[in-house]
């Protein structure tokens, strides 16, 4: 079992969006497989590349979005 931290991640889709809790490398392979995401860590917008390596705090608000 993997003692990575997991976070509150919301995902937002054509139905709406849902809160999922996802490892930081859970999130980053999501990202990965979904070209085109943008990606917001406390209402910024960052690189999806740069995702894994971020240093994320405990209470990060992370939003997975669809592009436009």
């Amino acid at each position: 079992m993997s003692n990575e931290k997991k976070f509150e991640v919301e995902v937002a889709d054509a139905s709406g969006h849902s809160v999922v809790e996802m490892t930081q490398s859970e999130l980053a392979a999501q990202v990965t497989a979904a070209q085109g995401s943008w990606v917001f860590v406390n209402d910024q917008l960052v690189n999806a590349a740069d995702v894994a390596a971020m240093n994320l705090a405990d209470d990060s608000r992370i939003r997975l979005m669809p592009g436009l």
